[in-house]
């Protein structure tokens, strides 16, 4: 019994000495710290490399530590813990209060990025300095950052902007589209891609209204956008243009002479203008049952009676309010893995869904009247041949719009409407000879 004892206390020794040997130490807190803007640091020491997002608490052993951007570009300095819980501190690194570690900002750079027309903030909306700082949403921005080489790129790295250097306390040394201004970083506008982003279409307000352009900007509403764009990387060859959780339906690359390339999933209007036509997506019908209603994950709101949607490939789930629960996957056609007799699943045919939606642009256009008959009309008539089943007729009709309507561009029809309509039309062909 006494050699059970001794053996137990030796195990109690031994856990009590390893508690008392590691210490919670508190990472950038007090008022020498920018949570706003550092963001992103690691400790290298004794056990494995900590990284700390916004700051916060690290159980640390005694040793040596190294405090870095996440990276290992910037260096901030460095301390030392005691076996008395007790820190040392050197280079941009602080203790300002037992237990914690600071940054005295005056040996940082002050790095500002301001919201001016070199940054272009409702062009080029999030950017990232590499493993640095979280986004910098379209507005000014003033980071800290020690001395490094930096790479400022888009939000997911897949294009890069530029690098600098931080030296002395200042960025120095640009590159790519980068540029010194104002104290500060912007952005020369001739090295990046005017690129108009045209996805009004696959908005559907009780559906799926939202749609992102992955890495590159916050979210787009159902709207066009105009984005600056850096070329994009080999290593991540495109931007995609995708729903707010990631189903990808489309996306384009811009190459090092700054034209956006044909898209998957859509219509190259310009160089620099990609159109996603709602062809692009399954056109699902929802149709519940009396005083039955229901939302699908993903979508803007709950509705009830009947609902289309435009979805891209992917596995859905829709809620009914009687607490069902309906799976199915949409590919090739629908498969629904489980069902409910309250509710009826239907693909509708997206070319003709798509040439009404496309009467609805030119109504709210505002078109000269004789203008917009001339040019419903010819749509009008591609409808009526989609309804006989004649999709080649439909074609000619929507080819004879397209013709109408480029003949008008910057007289009758603004130029960027009339690109527009161009774009939809070639979409919709495209999907009528697909089979769509």
């Amino acid at each position: 019994m006494m050699r059970a004892f001794a053996a137990v206390a030796a195990v109690f020794a031994l856990a009590f000495s390893a508690r008392a040997q590691t210490f919670t130490i508190n990472v950038a807190s007090g008022s020498l710290s920018s949570p706003s803007d550092l963001q992103t640091v690691k400790l290298t020491g004794p056990g494995a490399p900590v990284v700390l997002y916004q700051g916060g608490n690290a159980v640390l052993s005694p040793g040596s530590y190294s405090v870095d951007t996440y990276g290992g570009e910037g260096h901030y300095g460095s301390f030392d813990l005691d076996s008395l819980g007790n820190i040392t501190a050197s280079g941009a690194a602080t203790s300002p209060a037992p237990g914690t570690v600071g940054f005295d900002l005056s040996r940082l750079a002050s790095v500002s990025i301001p919201a001016s027309a070199l940054s272009t903030p409702t062009g080029y909306e999030v950017i990232s300095i590499f493993q640095v700082t979280g986004g910098i949403y379209g507005a000014d921005a003033t980071l800290h950052l020690p001395d490094g080489a930096f790479t400022m790129q888009s939000y997911g790295g897949q294009g890069a902007i530029g690098t600098f250097q931080v030296s002395g306390g200042s960025a120095v040394s640009p590159t790519g589209a980068l540029v010194l201004a104002a104290g500060g970083l912007g952005f020369d506008l001739t090295k990046l891609a005017p690129a108009l982003i045209a996805v009004s279409t696959l908005s559907s307000p009780r559906g799926l209204s939202i749609a992102s352009l992955a890495d590159a900007s916050t979210n787009i509403f159902g709207i066009d956008v105009t984005l600056s764009l850096p070329p994009t990387a080999p290593s991540a060859p495109s931007y995609r243009v995708q729903t707010a959780d990631g189903k990808v339906f489309g996306s384009f690359t811009v190459s090092p002479a700054l034209a956006l390339t044909a898209p998957t999933g859509g219509t190259l209007v310009s160089p620099g203008a990609v159109s996603f036509s709602s062809c692009a997506l399954h056109n699902l019908q929802i149709s519940f049952a009396p005083g039955v209603g229901g939302f699908v994950e993903s979508a803007s709101s709950s509705f009830s009676g009947t609902a289309v949607l435009l979805l891209p490939d992917g596995n859905y789930a829709l809620d009914l309010s009687t607490a069902e629960r309906v799976t199915f996957t949409l590919g090739t056609g629908i498969s629904i893995t489980a069902g409910s007799g309250n509710v009826a699943l239907s693909l509708l045919n997206c070319s003709s869904r798509g040439t009404t939606n496309l009467i609805s642009t030119i109504n709210a256009a505002a078109l000269p009247k004789g203008i917009s008959s001339q040019l419903t009309a010819k749509l009008d008539a591609a409808l009526s041949a989609l309804a006989r089943g004649n999709g080649t007729a439909a074609v000619g009709q929507l080819q004879a719009f397209i013709n109408a309507t480029q003949a008008q561009s910057g007289k009758a029809i603004a130029p960027d409407v009339a690109a527009q309509l161009v774009a939809e039309a070639t979409a919709l062909i495209a999907a009528i000879q697909s089979g769509f």
